[in-house]
């Protein structure tokens, strides 16, 4: 595999058409898969704003890569009775998709950890070569894509695969400026809270010493 070198970091982009003959940046379509592998690949934004009852649009931090886990909802303080809101970003490079190609089906496969069933939101990030985030501002809602996708996740500790996001990945790949190569990222955050309570649900973003799975994103397209 060769590696390409961004900054500081080595990527390692996994890319596979279905019959393993290898990625398709053509017009042939095929299915392309990636994975999370660096620390700048992920990450969440947040803020101190907002109720228990629906969750902020802008955010006022950005936390970088986390070798652990990114927590996602909102954490309760009950020193202030103020709510965190965190939204995580995953952030997928050098995606082999031609720009304008018929999406057919696009999915995200975390590993979330365990706890009861929560609902959260997804979104991608209406960007033609999606760049690291380097303030808590580029998390704003405003910054997403027009398609969104609501994911009942289920209990229990495992990976899990999203409803498809195949609008929000066609919307991106529709944009002029996209070409295959380019990086596209997501953001998962929780719409609401639980009254003065924590609400949050953890997804490890690429593994950890327990060998859990990284998280992945899956596109069809033709």
């Amino acid at each position: 595999m060769q590696l390409s070198k961004v900054g500081s970091k080595i990527c390692r982009p996994i890319a596979r058409k279905i019959d393993g003959s290898g990625a398709s940046g053509g017009g042939g379509g095929g299915t392309v898969s990636y994975q999370i592998t660096e620390t700048g690949d992920d990450g969440r934004f947040y803020t101190n704003s907002g109720s228990y009852s629906s969750s902020p649009t802008t955010y006022s931090w950005r936390h970088a890569g986390d070798s652990s886990y990114i927590l996602i909802g909102a954490e309760f303080d009950w020193d202030d009775y103020s709510y965190s809101w965190r939204q995580g970003w995953f952030r997928f490079q050098n995606v082999a998709v031609p720009q304008g190609a018929t999406i057919d089906s696009a999915y995200l496969k975390p590993y979330w950890l365990s706890t009861s069933e929560k609902t959260f939101k997804v979104a991608g990030f209406a960007k033609d070569n999606a760049a690291q985030p380097t303030t808590g501002a580029e998390g704003n809602h405003s910054n997403h894509t027009s398609a969104t996708v609501s994911w009942a996740v289920t209990t229990g500790a495992a990976v899990k695969t999203s409803p498809d996001i195949k609008a929000i990945v066609q919307e991106i790949t529709d944009r002029a400026g996209w070409a295959s190569g380019n990086a596209m990222m997501f953001g998962i955050w929780k719409p609401t809270g639980t009254y003065y309570s924590s609400d949050t649900r953890g997804i490890y973003a690429y593994g950890n010493s327990g060998g859990n799975a990284v998280v992945a994103l899956e596109i069809t397209y033709s």
